[in-house]
């Protein structure tokens, strides 16, 4: 039970309503969701290949850069490789257009202090403060409660003056353009910049017309554009996102470098892509640069069998939240070992214990993850604890969610 509207996935609802209707339900994707590929690669859906681009054009030369190679700038990593520097100075040179990706907004995503070496963190949230710089004013933002507040003048923690505006956002990615490159043009999307309506489509329309040389961005520049004059694409830092807790962490990471390398050389001059990263050898981003779909889903997909997670076993997050952080715990506690008498041979639970964002908006989160081999089978087990995990979540004053098949672990 939740008070949070309901969650459901498109993709799965609308194959619910095709089947029901007795229509056809096209799935389209340069990279399918491994579950749908399986799918299609057992017989469950009929697969299509579009194998070529249009008019035979060539897909775009992929550069991988290591950037632990690259020296330091004023004692920190620099932002541009020598190869994209060039790269880019010669597309600027022919009046050619440049998307340049980087999934972080914001100009710093950490504050670090140089003494302890504690980052400052949101009061509200377990995350670090990002920090944003405008004309006007310097701010630090918490990108999950909105809080926002002047950057701390010394650490919270240790009260030392030595803080350090650590990582790169797409501001501060802006910010090294203009220096580096006098006289250029750059429009930057990301959340910042296209929060009120129409302001993504209006951003777009301007890069189409030509008012810009570069287009910056966050995730959003990645899929679906198509600007034929566009002939580099470079990827600040790849290894956003790669690691992060979820089992979907590599798959995701292969799609969006993959997306965002096809937005190169989709008019009559061939592409240039050059990705920056400190894992040159991560075999994700390596089936990227090759835009192998292939080699990487038969990777991952013999990772899943391996570990059972989809598409070879079905997931249940259950997920307790509330202000009061040792309530939660019990609750979780409670809950989980309702769920624990009720397992079989054929499942796997693990938990309880805090979730990766541990704390969000004042509310303390942990989860317990519970993994099967059928769907019905689940729901077999969670129907006779159901009653014991709500009356726990009541009687500790918590919120008891539960997420069938989640899409993501955060």
């Amino acid at each position: 039970e939740s008070s949070h509207p309901l969650s459901y996935s498109a993709r799965d609802l609308a194959l619910i309503r095709g089947q029901r209707s007795q229509a056809v339900v096209l799935l389209g994707s340069a990279t399918p969701s491994l579950e749908s590929y399986y799918n299609a690669a057992t017989g469950k859906y009929h697969l299509h290949e579009l194998p070529r681009r249009v008019d035979d054009r060539p897909l775009p030369t992929v550069t991988v850069v290591d950037m632990k190679k690259e020296p330091f700038q004023k004692k920190q990593r620099a932002i541009f490789s020598r190869d994209l520097r060039l790269k880019m100075q010669d597309r600027l040179a022919r009046g050619e257009k440049i998307v340049l990706l980087q999934n972080r907004r914001g100009f710093a995503p950490f504050i670090t202090c140089g003494s302890c070496g504690e980052a400052v963190q949101c009061k509200s949230c377990r995350v670090s403060l990002t920090y944003h710089r405008s004309q006007s004013a310097a701010t630090t933002r918490c990108h999950y409660c909105d809080f926002s507040a002047p950057p701390p003048p010394v650490c919270p923690s240790c009260g030392s003056a030595e803080l350090r505006f650590d990582g790169v956002g797409t501001q501060k990615v802006e910010s090294a353009l203009v220096e580096q490159f006098p006289g250029i043009r750059v429009i930057r999307m990301d959340v910042d910049t296209t929060g009120w309506k129409g302001a993504h489509d209006e951003l777009v329309e301007r890069f189409r017309r030509g008012e810009a040389d570069v287009l910056l961005g966050t995730q959003m520049v990645a899929k679906g554009l198509d600007f034929p004059a566009v002939t580099l694409v470079g990827v600040i830092s790849a290894d956003t996102g790669m690691h992060l807790p979820d089992f979907r962490a590599a798959e995701r990471s292969f799609q969006l470098l993959t997306q965002v390398a096809g937005r190169s050389g989709r008019g009559q001059t061939a592409g240039e892509v050059v990705i920056q990263t400190l894992l040159p050898d991560d075999d994700a981003l390596r089936s990227a640069a090759r835009q192998d779909y292939a080699t990487f889903s038969h990777r991952e997909l013999e990772e899943r069998r391996q570990t059972g997670f989809p598409p070879f076993g079905r997931l249940m997050v259950f997920r307790w939240h509330g202000t009061d952080e040792d309530e939660v715990t019990r609750a979780a506690q409670s809950g989980t070992a309702a769920l624990r008498q009720r397992l079989d041979a054929r499942s796997l639970l693990l938990g309880p214990g805090p979730a990766p964002l541990a704390r969000l908006r004042g509310h303390y989160r942990w989860q317990t993850l519970l993994r099967g081999e059928s769907i019905r089978h689940l729901h077999e087990m969670v129907a006779g604890a159901l009653p014991a995990m709500r009356a726990a979540a009541k009687d500790h004053a918590t919120t008891f969610a539960i997420n069938v098949d989640p899409l993501t672990m955060m």
